[in-house]
């Protein structure tokens, strides 16, 4: 099975509209955020305190950031 996404450049330009309305969203991060809204995943997994301010204020419906849910250490 294969999905058909949207040509590469609706992630880009969707990502550069995050950054212009969210100050704290840096751009390499926007890329990935846009990704995640793009296929609607269930929660976007990061480390990134500063992501993980921006949890239910990125999509609609809100994008869900935290960390990993893991139960030993992957380091």
């Amino acid at each position: 099975m294969f999905e058909r996404f949207p040509q590469p450049g609706f992630r880009t330009q969707r990502g550069r509209e995050l950054v212009w309305d969210n100050d704290a969203l840096r751009p390499k991060d926007a890329l990935h955020v846009a990704t995640a809204l793009d296929v609607s995943v269930g929660q976007f997994d990061t480390f990134d305190g500063d992501l993980i301010a921006l949890a239910g204020k990125l999509g609609n419906p809100p994008l869900i950031i935290g960390n990993p849910n893991v139960q030993e250490p992957l380091f």
